[in-house]
């Protein structure tokens, strides 16, 4: 019998040392897809913004970077996020940056793997699971932006959700300062609302007599949505706005079931749903039906594939481990020199991985195919200022640039900032739909600067008023003829080369 236990002790040992060589490859691997960042078109906005409050110590503000606003009060409602990424930047630059970024994605891994092995998943099966799910989290992985937030906060709340359908209803009363922080943090608190009232609703229908253990956590995490700058006027002015079409922005269209995403997620639905079909644990219905709810939401917005993500992880994780056990059994646990191999080997590829990848993180990609980069430096350089007509997903790069100087017509910031009637004007305008000038018309204009081949720059290339400065595959620059920035902007443009080679944040 003592023998039989050493054995047991020994193997059970090894297995933890081969677990744990496999876990340091996929944290290398982690580490190495983390620090490959490519800037978002917001960042540059993000950033500005941040350093404005830290300067100021004002969160609500009049916007002086665009000359549509006409000095409308902003909503900014990822005012904390900002911040976080103006101290960052403050203090390491985009080494700061970067680091924000990898700690939030391995809190988010970190926190479902945990969740995971509490369940009695094997760790190895845990980091697989997790694999999976990554695929999904990319969009939110890659870019330093306000989003990555709402994945950790999701992830939290899931999670207490899976633990109050389980009987432990303490745990609930964390969810008014994830609320109370999320809130400020990233406009997706809402969806985390709403996984929150819907599991509210379906648990009382079965759990009523019990009431008091679960409502009042819930009701006041509602209220904890009012602690930010605006009060009540926040949810609702995101409520309203999360439900408004963007068919302009690719993020916010229905997810395409042939294509690269498409694909991963219908893994990764396969799985879970394979998982739900042959687990021998219980099924907790509820808990089913919000990640159904999740699996739809990628359908309404491509955005949502992260959440969908987390949902698989939080309530289906444990069914589709159990699954695996059921359909492909484990072999017998003979350990050799082979088999120690097996753990030191990837132990040695996560040190090959995580070392050259510390030369990664102090860099953020800037493509020089997307981004106006030499029209913006001919902009700089002519120390132009006025009004500029742009695009949005321009318009925080050029702000974040030559802003406020240079003032731009739109930018990402959309609904928070600009009036409807302004948006509209300027989809017409961007376009070429309907009287598409009618925002030059109505707001003094004097440079533009504008997509190659699109339909405004088409058009605009019509007006006789308008001379067009510097032209490359990616922009037009155009001044207006009777502008006193014509020719300091011509002189700029004959004297500025394009800038050669790779192009790093800011």
């Amino acid at each position: 019998m003592q023998a039989t236990n050493s054995i047991d002790g020994i193997l059970s040992r090894r297995t933890k040392i081969c677990n744990i060589g496999f876990i340091a490859l996929a944290a290398a691997g982690l580490f190495r897809a983390l620090a490959k960042t490519d800037a978002d078109p917001d960042l540059w906005g993000h950033l500005r913004f941040a350093l404005d409050v830290l300067k100021t110590g004002q969160i609500r503000a009049v916007d002086c970077y665009s000359y549509t606003t006409a000095g409308q009060t902003w909503i900014n409602h990822e005012w904390l996020s900002e911040t976080l990424f103006g101290l960052a930047w403050t203090m390491g630059g985009t080494i700061g940056l970067q680091i924000l970024k990898i700690v939030v994605g391995f809190a988010i891994l970190g926190l479902l793997f945990r969740f995971l092995t509490s369940l009695g998943i094997p760790p190895l099966r845990a980091v697989i699971l997790l694999i999976i799910s990554f695929l999904m989290l990319m969009p939110t992985a890659f870019a330093v932006r306000p989003h990555m937030f709402t994945s950790l906060g999701f992830a939290f709340t899931m999670i207490i959700l899976y633990q109050a359908e389980s009987g432990q209803y303490k745990q609930l009363w964390t969810l008014p300062l994830i609320f109370a922080a999320w809130v400020n943090l990233h406009g997706g608190f809402l969806a985390g609302a709403a996984m929150v009232a819907l599991w509210a609703f379906f648990h009382f229908l079965g759990n009523y007599r019990q009431w008091s253990k679960f409502l009042p956590p819930l009701i006041i995490s509602a209220g904890a949505t009012l602690l930010n700058p605006y009060g009540i006027k926040l949810p609702w002015f995101l409520l309203h706005t999360a439900t408004v079409k963007r068919p302009e922005i690719t993020e916010w269209s229905s997810l395409h079931p042939i294509s690269i995403t498409g694909g991963i997620y219908t893994a990764l639905l396969a799985i879970s749903v394979l998982g739900l079909v042959y687990s021998r644990r219980p099924k907790l219905k509820n808990l089913v039906v919000l990640f159904a709810i999740s699996a739809i939401l990628p359908f309404i917005a491509i955005r949502h594939v992260n959440l969908f993500a987390v949902a698989a992880v939080v309530f289906v994780g444990d069914h589709a481990a159990d699954a695996w056990d059921r359909l492909w059994r484990s072999p017998s646990r003979t350990f050799t020199v082979k088999n120690w191999l097996v753990a030191i080997l990837p132990a040695l590829a996560a040190i090959f991985i995580f070392l050259p990848s510390l030369r990664m993180i102090d860099k953020i990609n800037v493509d020089k195919k997307f981004y106006p980069v030499t029209a913006v430096a001919i902009l700089k350089n002519s120390q132009a200022e006025g009004n500029l007509a742009t695009s949005f997903n321009w318009g925080e790069y050029i702000l974040g640039h030559l802003g406020p100087r240079i003032k731009v017509m739109m930018d990402g910031r959309r609904e928070t900032v600009y009036h409807p009637e302004i948006y509209n004007q300027y989809i017409s305008f961007n376009y070429g739909l309907h009287e598409w000038d009618e925002i030059l018309k109505k707001f003094p204009t004097e440079m533009a600067l504008l997509e190659t081949g699109s339909a405004s720059c088409n058009l605009l290339a019509l007006k006789p008023e308008w001379q067009l400065i510097y032209k490359d595959e990616v922009s037009s620059l155009f001044v207006k003829k009777d502008s006193r920035w014509l020719e300091p902007i011509r002189k700029a443009a004959e004297a500025t080369k394009p800038l050669a080679g790779d192009i790093y944040f800011p």
